[in-house]
This record gives structure tokens, sequence and C-alpha cells, in this order.
């Protein structure tokens, strides 16, 4: 069974054959279109020297999709996850995913040398061909500063359980055959499987980044902004997070309304 959005990906394929064997008269064109206006606030580069640059077509077999759920632990959950954490090296990764809001393959690339103790400073430098597979995605390199508890955390972690081995990598292997070898995804996920069964809720690396993301916004941070926190290749991509906001400021509203006594009757 296809997903509305995967077949809404292949219908759009082969009618974009079509439309090009149509335009060399090698098929007639086929009559599935219908126009649709475009959300005003998002315009395309230089749209106002095309023609109807604020229309769209849209094909009539196209499926509608659900958005996606965004979900994103709250820094009480995350704050439960650090104490159940056995070594400093799993504090200093969660709290560069959370603190600093990276993707994981993007932590997991990460080498000693990219990181600015005195300035508390990570640098996100792209790599390629690493031996655990970790990449920066689109190349978004870039410079974040994290709060100086998770710098301390990384240091600790440099001084205490990485002085001894031999590796540029961050994050290593601590114990077992791959012992001081870079982790690897699929470490990470065991990780956080085995902590979700120790806090009681399920949690899994990206959903520290839309933690992030989400206080960003909530204590209010535009859109541009977080889009070059998360170094996002376009801002549409941020948006997923304003939906949280609005949750986050429909329950303080409520929250508001129950402390001055105001009922839904009045």
């Amino acid at each position: 069974k296809r997903k509305n959005k995967t077949i809404n990906i292949l219908v759009d394929t082969v009618l974009g054959f079509y439309e090009f064997l149509a335009r060399g008269n090698e098929l007639p064109g086929l009559d599935v279109y219908k126009e649709q206006r475009m959300n005003p606030q998002f315009k395309k580069f230089l749209h106002e020297l095309v023609p109807n640059s604020n229309k769209i077509r849209k094909n009539i077999l196209h499926r509608k999709t659900e958005e996606k759920e965004v979900k994103a632990i709250s820094r009480e959950q995350y704050n439960q996850l650090l104490e159940h954490c056995n070594t400093i090296r799993d504090k200093a990764l969660i709290a560069v995913l959370f603190e600093g809001g990276l993707r994981l393959s993007e932590a997991l690339g990460l080498f000693i040398e990219d990181i600015e103790p005195f300035n508390n400073k990570i640098k996100i430098q792209p790599r390629d061909n690493l031996e655990n597979g970790a990449s920066v995605k689109n190349k978004a390199k870039g410079e974040l500063y994290v709060p100086p508890y998770v710098m301390k955390y990384i240091t600790d972690y440099i001084v205490e359980e990485l002085v001894d081995l031999d590796t540029n990598f961050l994050f290593v292997n601590l114990e077992g055959k791959n012992k001081g070898k870079p982790m690897k995804s699929i470490t990470v996920q065991k990780l956080f499987s085995r902590l979700s069964k120790k806090v009681g809720f399920y949690v899994h690396p990206h959903m520290c980044r839309h933690g992030h993301a989400t206080e960003l916004i909530e204590s209010g941070w535009d859109l541009v902004e977080v889009k070059e926190r998360l170094r996002h290749r376009s801002v549409q991509s941020t948006t997923v997070y304003t939906h949280l906001s609005d949750e986050h400021k429909k329950k303080k509203i409520n929250e508001f309304y129950e402390k001055k006594g105001v009922t839904e009757d009045e």
C-alpha cells in the first residue's frame, strides 16, 4: 500500500513526461489540470516578471495528504533523558542535539577540532566519505553557540572518556569491538530506545531538534532567525514549527483565563 504522498510523486512524474511529449507534438495534451492561487505569503524569485505567477497548476488526480505530525520533546523530558545517561558522552551528545538543534548525522560527523570550548562554539563542517556514513544535509555548514553547561559536558567527556582513544571524531564508541571508532546512527538509535524505556515515553534523536526549534519559536524568534539557526535551505521548511507555536499560545491563553475564572459560558 502506498501513501498518498508517494502516489502524488508518481503521478506527477508520469504527467510531467506526458507533458514533455505533448510539447513535442508526439501526444495530445491531457486535460487533467486546474489552476489554484498560491499562498500570498510565499512568492517565487522575480515573481513580478512572470504573468500569473501567483497561480499554480494542480492535476485533478492529486490526492489530499495529511500534514506530518511534528513530534518534539520538552525541556522537562530532555532533562529526564540526561538524568538516565550512563556516560558523559551520552549527555554531551543529547545536549548537542537539543541545545544546538543538530541533526543526528551532523552531530556524528563532528571532529574534535570543530569544538571551540572558550567560545562555546561548534562548527558544522561538511565532510565527504566519513567511515560512519555521517554527513551534513545540503552541505549546510555553519557555526552555532551552545550554553556553557553543554560545552562543559563536551570538554569533560573529551578529558575523562575520550582522552586515551586515537581518533579525530568527537563521538565514538567507548567499549566493545568497535571501541574508538566513530558512532553510527544505529548505535544512537539503540541508545534512545533504551532511554525511552527508562523514562517511560518514546523519544528518537530528531525529536531533540524539533524541541529546540519549538522553544525558539515559543520564545519569540521569527521564522527567518530559526531558519538560520537550523540551517534550513528554505523558510518553508521552518513553517512546520508555527503549528506547535499556535498550540503553545492556545494553552497559555487558556491557562490565563482559568486563573481569571473565565468560563466558556461567559
